[in-house]
């Protein structure tokens, strides 16, 4: 069960390297990308860090995952709440910028934002 568990988390974390990746070829070739896309990847990156310093099941990734994707469209709407709006901006911003490292790229669709 322990085997699977460790599976499951690999998974998720080749769930993340996979939009990473696409994040980046779409910087390559010169796309904008979209704030959304860099919360989606950040979020993926998250969990399956918080599960591998928790005791936690990894079979909660299973779900996880998915809620992540989902999460992050919502969370459009919280960018527009005007003091935790700019401040995750800002943190998702400075992300996504890390992300593209090496790369450049511009980062869009961030609501009342530069």
């Amino acid at each position: 069960m322990l085997v699977l568990q460790w599976i499951v988390w690999c998974f998720a974390l080749l769930l993340f390297f996979g939009f990473l990746l696409g994040v980046r070829q779409d910087a390559k070739n010169c796309k904008p990308i979209n704030i959304i896309t860099i919360v989606e990847t950040t979020l993926l990156l998250v969990f399956p860090l918080i599960f591998l310093f928790c005791s936690w099941s990894k079979f909660h990734l299973l779900w996880i995952a998915p809620c992540c994707l989902i999460v992050s469209k919502v969370s459009f709407f919280v960018f527009r709440i005007p003091i935790i709006g700019s401040l995750l901006r800002v943190c998702f911003l400075f992300l996504g910028r890390v992300f593209l490292v090496g790369i450049g790229g511009t980062i869009q669709g961030v609501p009342y934002g530069k």
